[in-house]
C-alpha cells in the first residue's frame, strides 16, 4: 500500500481536512460535516482515490454552500457528486 499524506482544502473560507484511513465496511469515502473532514479509505485502489476525493469534496461543498439545508434529496446529491467527480478526474491528472 502506498502511504498517502493527509492535507487540507479551503471551501468558502472553511478549512476541511482530508484524511486517509481504513474505513469500516465498503465505504470508499466519507464526508463528515460536523468535523469538516473528508475521509478516504486506504483499502480502495489508488486509482479510485481521486474520484472518491472529488465525490466527497462535492458533498463538503454542498454543506458549506448552504445547499444541504435546501433539502436536496440524497439520491440527487449522490448523482451530482458522481458526475462532478467524473468531470474533474477526466480533465485533471490528480494522483494520491
Amino acid at each position: 500500500m502506498r502511504k498517502t499524506k493527509d492535507f487540507e482544502v479551503l471551501i468558502f473560507g472553511e478549512i476541511w481536512t482530508v484524511v486517509f484511513e481504513k474505513l469500516e465496511g465498503s465505504l470508499a469515502g466519507l464526508c463528515d460535516g460536523e468535523c469538516r473532514t473528508i475521509r478516504i479509505n486506504t483499502s480502495i485502489p489508488a486509482t479510485m482515490r481521486p474520484i472518491t476525493f472529488f465525490h466527497e469534496l462535492f458533498h463538503a461543498y454542498i454543506r458549506e454552500a448552504g445547499i444541504y439545508n435546501a433539502e436536496l434529496s440524497h439520491d440527487l446529491e449522490e448523482v451530482i457528486a458522481d458526475q462532478f467527480a467524473k468531470v474533474l478526474t477526466d480533465n485533471f491528472d490528480f494522483k494520491f
